[in-house]
C-alpha cells in the first residue's frame, strides 16, 4: 500500500507535504493510532488512516472503531477503507496494469462484469495474479502507480480516498 501511495501521490501532488507511515500489520496500526495522533498533532493538520477491509465483513464498524482510536487529537482525522485489498484499487484501472506490466488487451476486460466494480471482488489479489502472473506486490504496485490515472479508476473505495486526498492536499 505504501509503495503504491508513494508513487501515486508524488505524481499527482508533486509539491504537497505529507508523510506516509507504514505499519507492520493491522494490529500494529491500531495500537499506534492514539500514540501517533497525540505525538504529531502539533505538526499535522490532518491524518488519513487507510486500511484494507481484508478479513473484516463490516467496513462501517471497522471505520467507526478506527475513528474511536483516533479521538482526542486536535487535527482532522479521516478514515478510508480499501474495499477488500489494494489489488481492488489496481483492478479498477486496468489500462494502468496493461501498460505498466505489459499485458496486451487487458483494458478490454474492463467491461466484464467483475471488473466494473472491483470493490466487490473477494479475491482481487488472485484475480490480478490470473491476469498478470508476473505481478508482485511491491514492484507491481510501484509500476502500476506510475501509470495509474485516478480519473479512470472505477473502484468506489479508491474514489472516496482520492477525493479526500484532493481536498486535504490542495489546501496544504
Amino acid at each position: 500500500m505504501k509503495t503504491f501511495l508513494e508513487v501515486l501521490l508524488a505524481k499527482v501532488f508533486p509539491s504537497s507535504h505529507y508523510k506516509l507511515i507504514p505499519h507492520e500489520g493491522k494490529s500494529d496500526l491500531e495500537r499506534s493510532i492514539p500514540r501517533k495522533i497525540r505525538g504529531m498533532q502539533a505538526v499535522a493538520t490532518a491524518f488519513v488512516i487507510v486500511r484494507d477491509q481484508h478479513s473484516v465483513t463490516d467496513c462501517k464498524s471497522l471505520k467507526s472503531q478506527l475513528l474511536e482510536l483516533a479521538q482526542g487529537g486536535a487535527a482532522e482525522v479521516i478514515v478510508r477503507i480499501v474495499c477488500r485489498e489494494l489489488e481492488s484499487w489496481l483492478l479498477g484501472e486496468l489500462s494502468a496494469i496493461e501498460h505498466s506490466l505489459e499485458v496486451p488487451g487487458l483494458t478490454k476486460q474492463a467491461t466484464r462484469r467483475k471488473f466494473r466494480n472491483p470493490d466487490q471482488l473477494v479475491n482481487a489479489q488472485e484475480e490480478l495474479a490470473k491476469l498478470c502472473p508476473r505481478y508482485s506486490k511491491t514492484h507491481g504496485a510501484r509500476a502500476v502507480a506510475a501509470q495509474f490515472d485516478p480519473a479512470k479508476c472505477c473502484s468506489r473505495s479508491f474514489q472516496v480516498f482520492f477525493e479526500s486526498a484532493l481536498r486535504l492536499l490542495r489546501t496544504a
